[in-house]
């Protein structure tokens, strides 16, 4: 299995009290999996997610730039270039922005899937964010249309794709 897990809840990017609690309380379901590492975007809430979880399991984790999230608004679109960029957030056929588009954040992702299953035979967790279930699940599944099937992940929730 590959696991793809949700940060906990942040602020700022940084766990809340909640957020500890709610990926202590997830690591008891993922025992089950027996992992043989932990794989995680490089930003603190996911770092933080994977500390926990990697004390709670006894393993290992490695930060991977490839993880990382997307360029994200912390506000509403406030020009033209970024309402544009938010309205194409998902389609894998935009192109037209100077941030990160999805067709190359899609490509980011992929690369390390890749990665992944060559390199991996064992169940492995992934703690990131939303986006890259959404990434691996086209991947995975295939996509026929122009953009990434989203994928509802709450804090702290999983999905699960069996190898």
């Amino acid at each position: 299995y590959i696991v793809i897990l949700r940060h906990g809840n942040n602020i700022n990017d940084k766990l809340t009290v909640l957020g500890k609690k709610q990926i202590k309380m997830i690591s008891s379901q993922l025992k089950k999996y027996n992992f043989s590492k932990i794989f995680c975007s490089p930003k603190t809430r996911c770092v933080q997610s994977a500390q926990i979880i990697a004390k709670k399991l006894n393993l290992s984790y490695e930060a991977c730039d490839e993880l990382t999230e997307r360029f994200q608004l912390g506000h509403r679109p406030q020009n033209k270039e970024e309402k544009l960029w938010w309205d194409n957030y998902l389609n894998l056929n935009f192109s037209d922005s100077k941030f990160e588009v999805c067709n190359q954040f899609y490509e980011r992702n992929i690369n390390f899937f890749d990665y992944l299953l060559k390199n991996y035979k064992e169940n492995v967790l992934i703690v990131a964010h939303s986006a890259t279930a959404y990434a691996f699940a086209n991947y995975f599944y295939g996509n026929q249309q122009d953009s990434l099937k989203r994928i509802s992940i709450p804090e702290a929730g999983f999905v699960e794709f069996e190898i």
